[in-house]
């Protein structure tokens, strides 16, 4: 075996034995055995600093100077320690993880070349999919459902930019209930109303690649283009026709929709959370939306939270005592809930209520429609949602 220098500590071996000892060694025999068969005066564990490096013939990337085989220590007790080519002038290795000046710019500049073409990806796949021509429009033109989706989307991203906001995910409140059909709605109305786009800037895991392998997007990580002429200007006269009241006709009962639909979501993720917590499935939407349409005639968003937690409390009782399936669980908590309402209804039972479950909490959605909107702040929680 040849070497560019031999060490004190090996110097009395033959070349067979030097080749020797390293085979045992990386086999995993035992260190303190081979020093004393081998009669070599080092620590057991510094024996393999003591093996020779291998010329590899080739030149550092870096400096130009010679590269060398050197070999690491074992792992494990029998783990082969696999060579190393090292640069015998500078401090670079030939490996993934080396820190010396040359490979962190090469990494940076590979990093670089990586994000220029993901940018030119993202930039085609925008394109193709949304028009970002600015929009000539007035806030009076917008419908309440726009003009709600709208604010939503501004104020929970947070203006980035005199025509850019942040994204959705990024602000306390959170954005919307955990519910899909209403929270995706949200921006989905603005970008069909073409108020605002995903944009092209967004941060690069803003558009993941899909199981496919192909370029997505996520709507709660993107930042939005808002594509109305002078944005923040657009946003303050909305603001303005909100609160002076001088809406246009058809919002009031376009709102009391939303109300419902809010309020239909708060308590599904209420019921979710809550049927989670006591081990039961949550019931199919069907029959829960149905549910929820009934009681929310009568009752508030927080006292259907107490109609719905004490049917789930029977449900996993009843669970528990009769050893029913999951599906009749399902089915029991539903037939359960409305049958306290009805009762209560018939006997004009007082429904204190519930305060919202401390790991949902208020959104940004209910602060939009509530307190913008409405002008009635949390009292939307606990009143009933008028009828026409």
């Amino acid at each position: 075996m040849s070497s560019t220098r031999r060490f004190d500590a090996l110097d009395h071996l033959t070349g067979s034995q030097l080749s020797t000892l390293m085979m045992r060694y990386y086999a995993g025999e035992p260190v303190r055995v081979l020093l004393q068969e081998y009669g070599v005066q080092c620590g057991p564990g510094n024996l393999w600093r003591h093996f020779p490096a291998i010329p590899t013939g080739e030149q550092c990337p870096a400096c130009g100077a010679a590269l060398v085989e050197r070999f690491s220590g074992r792992t494990g007790g029998s783990s082969r320690g696999q060579p190393v080519s090292r640069c015998t002038a500078c401090r670079h290795r030939e490996a993934h993880d080396c820190g010396c000046a040359y490979c962190v710019a090469r990494r940076e500049e590979y990093r670089q070349k990586a994000e220029r073409q993901r940018r030119k990806a993202i930039a085609v796949f925008c394109a193709d999919r949304w028009d970002y021509a600015t929009r000539a429009i007035s806030p009076e033109q917008l419908s309440a459902r726009t003009a709600f989706a709208l604010l939503c989307v501004v104020r929970s991203g947070g203006w980035l930019g005199p025509a850019r906001v942040g994204a959705l995910s990024n602000e306390h409140p959170r954005f919307a209930p955990f519910q899909l059909d209403f929270s995706n709605s949200i921006p989905l109305i603005v970008i069909s109303s073409q108020l605002a786009a995903p944009s092209p800037d967004s941060p690069l895991e803003a558009f993941p690649d899909d199981t496919a392998g192909n370029l997505s997007w996520s709507q709660e990580r993107v930042h939005w283009q808002l594509l109305m002429q002078d944005p923040p200007a657009f946003i303050y006269a909305l603001e303005q026709i909100i609160t002076k009241r001088t809406w246009p006709h058809g919002w009031i009962a376009e709102l009391t929709d939303v109300w419902l639909e809010l309020a239909i979501a708060e308590c599904v993720e209420f019921c979710i959370v809550s049927a989670f917590k006591k081990g039961l499935p949550t019931p199919c939407d069907v029959a829960l939306t149905a549910l929820l349409k009934n009681l929310l005639l009568d009752y508030s968003v927080s006292q259907v939270f107490e109609l719905l937690g004490a049917s789930i409390d029977d449900a996993a009782d009843f669970t528990e005592r009769k050893y029913i399936s999951q599906q009749r669980a399902e089915s029991f908590m539903v037939g359960a809930c409305q049958r306290r309402a009805d009762l209560a209804r018939a006997e004009g039972a007082t429904i204190r209520g519930l305060p919202r479950d401390p790991m949902l909490g208020r959104t940004q959605a209910s602060h939009v429609l509530h307190d913008v909107f409405f002008g009635h702040g949390e009292a939307g929680f606990f009143s009933a949602i008028p009828r026409a």
